[in-house]
């Protein structure tokens, strides 16, 4: 549809023409590099506007939804912040793109227990290639990974970081009891809500459901050697502090068994990557 729009568009051709030889269409080589040569530039184009939200500089709700409006024209209003803004980007385009899974689903509403009187909401729920779960929780782009402790010279996990690995844990445990009476999603056991909400795209398996935390930049795991202080910067040389900060973040990518941690920029550029040897 996009194609003909165009076509329609350069007046080459009247609607009714256009119209009648898209009904004779059929399947063929030069129909299929058409439409892939579209996704492509589609794909670029998206990835190219995602590292241009990421990189942008102290992003907050103002830029967010200016960011928002103008690329993807999404009401100001309706974006809460850069977090809100990437979960909806996210929901919206990167089922195919950027994740690569068969089902993705983004809901507003809370896991709640009665019991306990507690509630959980998940960013974005993945349904993966063997048809089990995986939860994205999604942290501002311009957050620290690693924080760097001055008395030992080691990198440590963030503040917001170890909120997102224990909000993580909670996620994975709740889900772990999709059948349980006690937690439910708009008055329906977990399972039955995420089943409904996927429309039989395909039927779960959830085994071992997993996290996905996604946070910062590559290129800002922490604090850049030169604004350290000078008496971190007394002690320790660039070359050694940048050395401990990706052996520490390696480290950290292998701690926890059922949640992986990844940046904006990791993510972006696996979608590259699939894009570069036509995965997508």
């Amino acid at each position: 549809s996009v194609i003909l729009n165009e076509i329609i568009a350069s007046g080459n051709l009247t609607d009714d023409a256009i119209l009648n030889a898209a009904s004779q269409l059929k399947p063929g080589i030069k129909t299929e590099v058409v439409i892939n040569e579209k996704i492509e530039q589609q794909t670029e184009w998206l990835l190219g506007v995602l590292r241009e939200i990421i990189d942008t500089p102290k992003l907050n709700k103002i830029i967010a939804r200016d960011l928002g409006n103008k690329h993807f024209h999404y009401s100001k209003k309706s974006i809460t912040g850069p977090e809100h803004l990437l979960e909806k980007i996210l929901s919206d385009y990167g089922k195919n793109i950027i994740f690569g899974v068969p089902a993705l689903l983004n809901t507003d509403k809370y896991v709640v227990s009665e019991r306990i009187k507690s509630k959980v909401q998940f960013d974005i729920i993945l349904v993966d290639e063997l048809s089990d779960i995986q939860i994205v929780e999604l942290k501002k782009p311009d957050e620290k990974v690693l924080e760097f402790d001055k008395s030992r010279n080691k990198f440590f996990p963030s503040k917001n970081l170890s909120i997102a690995i224990g909000q993580s844990e909670r996620y994975i445990s709740t889900i772990l009891r999709e059948n349980d009476e006690e937690y439910k999603i708009s008055g329906k056991k977990i399972r039955e809500y995420i089943e409904e909400s996927v429309s039989g795209v395909t039927e779960l398996f959830i085994t071992r459901p997993t996290a996905l935390v996604v946070i910062g930049r590559i290129q800002d795991l922490a604090i850049r050697y030169e604004k350290q202080d000078e008496d971190v910067r007394k002690k320790i040389n660039k070359k050694e502090y940048e050395k401990n900060l990706h052996q520490a973040y390696r480290e950290l990518r292998s701690t926890h068994k059922n949640i992986k941690i990844i940046t904006y920029s990791e993510l972006i550029n696996g979608a590259e990557l699939r894009l570069k040897h036509n995965i997508i």
